[in-house]
């Protein structure tokens, strides 16, 4: 049975080619993009019982995102809850790294000793953390490394345990080695740990640190149910120490999965259903392909069945030919998937978790047979459908053409080309409102002047550069420098830019109007030189700017946005005021007003913001970043700061540059990500569809030449024929639009996390999209319209 198939096959070149290589292109697309939602979503996290662990956190006050958890906060659920079986804080660290080869920075995180016990993991050589290890907030002087950084730095020795590596000039020793396998949670460049001591139950000092929280549920606790415990701790907690009150507010609990992947998620989603209805689409074009070459075998299938074949042979036969086909285009698909995975993780923004780790392996394997195997059987759907009503006698009658016109034959190949059109139109919306969403995107004023802007982390070993005084004495001479380069007008220190990451956060109080903790305005502080809001493009409302005579001793001054002075007393006028940051500062004058920047984001609303002078900072607030306005071009500024910074101290580690086009690009790097493959389906399914309606009208003036040249002896118009030929395209790209919206409007909604400054039914998306079909279908008509008005009517009856 399948050496016939084989051979029949293999007897019709031209149409096991076009059969081949579109399936392949449908199963190939859909075996790439489940790599990655394996990778990324279906993968289990790499410890033991993942799915107890949780990250417990804060709600921020205006529900919008977590935020970090107060040292004596933590403490209080570790005593208290009885929700955990493990719980540890960690933080995120940089360190530098000297010895053993060049100075490097690295990416580094603080736990408390029971962090790896959280997780359920142990070094391969050495030992956990233990309570000795740990110094109080700081961190002690003991590490594990990451089985990369024994490898790369440390060469694989095995004796690595009596030995010590350097950061920031002090001797860490070693206590073990993390397993190959182990990934530091949300930050796979993390290359080491260090320990830091449980806090303790109560604020030392009017102080709080802030870390995040790892905990593992006890088995049969519930997310909801533990969160109800910490909101009754927190309670006490708030009338227990209302100072700190303003830092606790209602706890969330996530599951560490959740945590990883949740930003991403939404998008893998869109993107396996996109190539879903990609590969809906090739099913139907090579049913219909198969349905096309069935009914031309009518009269052999008929023979057959006269001659004693049984219609459960020739099912077979027309599956195994199916199964063959989708075979052969599983087979091409895995080796298009293997590049295709290739160049997903090439054009993947940063931060998709795990995404080195995509790749071919078993699951995906299984997955490429498993829709390899649906996919032939769906194929072989629609030509079984159209076998089981063979009559032989009434088939070996009649003439091949009359007898493949039945009103059946033309209800499913329109049924065929209604879906196609439906699954496109489903993917040209998504498309076009991912399109509609980016066009959004780059309108949104940030507050700010990213074009001609280049910023420059730099990192100072603290070792070498001890004490805030030499700290800025070694930016003063960097910033001097920058000031003479190519094209630079404006040069300035910031502690955070704009959708920088980590910004200082705490409590502002208005003179004259004090305000209870628990209420008090939680504000961002950031730490800015002169020329900072020149070299960024920000505004200048009221007053003046930081400039160079606000020196530490001078008068303590401060810059605030506009939003912030919205919420001063009814009245009261913005300069002149005094502000005080717990904490943080004493009493300072607001000397100026500046626009509000979205720092948390392009679709963020402005928040109140506090900007000092870094010379008036107080000891370790040092602003480590630069922020380069220049006429020259990047790609000349760029090379000239590097070595600029390389002059000032050749041991410091390569700073991070970045322009701030591309800084802000990240931001709606997963949109623009996910536009760009589903735009590149949508095409696709455009085209497939446009196809699969030429293919099958094509076939249908065929079939209908004998009718078409009666039509013409009779006196019918070319036009007339065409619009029968087009009208027909029409109808059914209009019936096949009709559901597709109606699919739309239930399914893009799913995007509905993706999307800003549109809405997923958005009517205006859905008739362009409609649109294009028509276009597509008339396209697609017009030639087989041709082809018939084209024909010699005397010779078409005279072959009949």
């Amino acid at each position: 049975m399948h050496r016939y198939a084989f051979r029949t096959l293999r007897n019709n070149p031209g149409f096991t080619a076009v059969a081949i290589l579109t399936t392949a292109l449908g199963i190939g697309a859909n075996t790439a993009i489940f790599s990655v939602v394996y990778a990324v979503l279906l993968r289990p996290l790499p410890y033991a019982d993942p799915a107890r662990l949780v990250t417990p956190a804060n709600l921020s006050r205006d529900s919008f995102i977590t935020v970090t958890v107060g040292d004596f906060q933590y403490a209080a659920w570790r005593d208290q809850s009885p929700a955990f079986d493990a719980i540890a804080l960690y933080t995120n660290r940089r360190f530098t790294i000297t010895g053993r080869g060049d100075p490097e920075q690295l990416h580094a995180a603080a736990v408390s000793p029971g962090f790896l016990h959280t997780l359920g993991v142990s070094p391969i050589i050495g030992r956990d953390f233990s309570a000795s290890d740990a110094a109080p907030r700081l961190g002690g002087r003991v590490a594990i490394i990451t089985h990369r950084l024994w490898m790369n730095r440390f060469g694989g020795d095995r004796s690595i345990l009596s030995q010590h590596m350097t950061l920031e000039g002090n001797a860490y020793s070693i206590a073990g080695v993390l397993p190959r396998t182990f990934e530091f949670p949300g930050d796979p460049d993390v290359s080491f740990l260090i320990a830091v001591s449980e806090p303790p139950s109560t604020p030392i000092g009017g102080g709080v640190y802030f870390y995040n929280v790892l905990a593992r549920l006890k088995r049969g606790v519930t997310a909801p149910a533990a969160a109800a415990g910490l909101r009754v701790i927190n309670q006490r907690l708030a009338a227990a120490y209302p100072k700190q009150a303003h830092s606790i507010s209602e706890p969330q609990i996530t599951t560490l999965q959740e945590k990883l992947v949740g930003n991403i998620k939404p998008a893998v989603l869109a993107l396996a259903g996109a190539v879903g209805l990609v590969l809906l689409i090739v099913c139907v074009n090579v049913s219909s392909l198969l349905l096309a070459r069935a009914i031309s075998r009518q009269k052999e299938i008929a023979v057959r069945i006269a001659l004693g074949a049984g219609r459960a042979q020739i099912f077979r036969q027309l599956l195994a030919e199916g199964v063959l086909l989708s075979s052969a285009g599983g087979v091409a698909g895995l080796a298009l998937a293997i590049g295709g995975v290739k160049l997903l993780r090439a054009i993947a923004p940063a931060g998709v978790p795990h995404i080195e780790q995509v790749g071919v392996g078993l699951p995906v394997l299984a997955f490429n047979l498993a829709i390899a195997l649906c996919t032939g059987i769906l194929f072989g759907i629609a030509p079984l459908r159209l076998v089981s009503g063979v009559d032989p006698e009434a088939a070996l009658k009649q003439a091949t053409r009359s007898a493949t016109g039945s009103r059946s034959h033309r209800r499913l190949e329109n049924l065929l080309i209604v879906s196609e059109v439906a699954f496109a139109l489903i993917l040209l919306a998504g498309a076009g409102l991912l399109l509609r969403t980016f066009a959004a995107y780059t309108a949104i004023a940030p507050g700010f002047r990213p074009d001609n802007v280049v910023t420059a982390r730099v990192s100072l070993p603290y070792w070498k550069y001890r004490g805030s005084d030499r700290q800025r004495a070694v930016f003063d001479q960097l910033l001097e420098r920058v000031r003479s380069g190519p094209g630079v007008d404006a040069a300035a220190l910031v502690s955070s830019l704009p959708y920088g990451g980590f910004v200082m956060m705490s409590a502002m109080e208005v003179e004259g109007n004090p305000s209870r903790d628990e209420n008090a305005e939680v504000v961002p502080v950031n730490f800015v030189s002169g020329d900072y809001f020149r070299a960024m493009g920000i505004p200048i409302l009221e007053g003046r700017a930081i400039d160079s005579s606000d020196r530490a001793g001078s008068l303590p001054v401060a810059v605030v946005n506009d939003t912030l002075i919205k919420r001063l007393p009814h009245g009261q006028r913005a300069l002149g005021s005094r502000i005080r940051i717990h904490g943080v500062t004493g009493w300072m004058e607001i000397v100026g007003v500046v626009r509000s920047v979205k720092q948390n984001g392009l679709a963020s609303q402005p928040r109140p913001e506090v900007w000092q002078p870094v010379s008036q900072s107080n000891d370790g607030n040092i602003a480590p970043t630069l922020a380069v306005h220049s006429t020259a071009a990047s790609a000349v500024l760029i090379p000239w700061l590097r070595s600029q910074i390389a002059a000032v101290d050749p041991d410091l580690p390569a700073p991070e540059i970045l322009t701030m086009r591309a800084r802000m690009a990240t931001l709606i790097a997963s949109q623009v990500f996910v536009m760009r493959l589903l735009a590149v389906f949508a095409l696709i399914a455009t085209g497939l569809a446009a196809i699969g309606m030429y293919s099958v009208l094509v076939y249908s003036v065929e079939r209908r030449a004998h009718e078409i040249g009666i039509r013409i002896a009779l006196g019918a118009r070319r036009p007339d024929i065409v619009r029968l030929i087009v009208g027909r395209g029409l109808r059914l790209t209009v019936a096949g639009a009709t559901l597709g919206v109606a699919g739309a409007l239930g399914l893009t909604r799913y995007l509905e996390s993706l999307l800003y400054g549109v809405k997923p039914h958005d009517p205006a998306t859905l008739a362009a999209g409609c649109t294009l079909l028509i276009l597509t279908a008339v396209a697609s008509a017009w030639l087989p319209a041709r082809k018939a008005t084209g024909q010699d009517a005397t010779i078409t009856l005279r072959a009949e």
